[in-house]
């Protein structure tokens, strides 16, 4: 966001390393392979709590019908899943596996979107299924 809104000032930028505030509590990785999308995840050890931002998408079957007719389009009405565009935008799997693989070692059972619905359990289960088209 730095790098496209030039016109706002930014206390820092996340990177692979976590602010002092939170070294202790919470582990991160920046996401390689989908430029576009500069995503960082978190995984908070005590509560077994991966969080994403657009990575992932978890809409329950609800909603209008142009909501959900997106959603299908996308792939990610009522599931756990990535969506098509992000699958598009990925440029690099061999890194984004990477990245994968390296989030698959910590251990998470719930998954915090912001797009849809918390997955309460069976996180890491969920994730490994909607990453298996890498």
């Amino acid at each position: 966001m730095a790098e496209k809104r030039k016109d706002l000032a930014f206390h820092g930028v996340l990177g692979e390393n976590p602010e002092k505030e939170w070294e202790s509590e919470i582990e991160q990785l920046v996401v390689q392979g989908i430029p576009v999308l500069s995503e960082v995840v978190f995984f908070h050890n005590t509560s077994r709590t991966l969080l994403v931002t657009d990575l992932f998408f978890n809409y329950p079957p609800t909603g209008a019908f142009w909501e959900r007719l997106y959603r299908k389009l996308e792939g990610c009405d009522g599931k756990f899943a990535v969506a098509r565009l992000i699958k598009f935008a990925a440029r690099n799997r061999k890194a984004l596996k990477e990245s994968y693989d390296r989030i698959l070692q910590w251990d998470f059972d719930r998954i915090v979107v912001t797009h849809g619905e918390v997955l309460e359990s069976g996180g890491k289960e969920a994730f490994r299924a909607a990453v298996q088209w890498v």
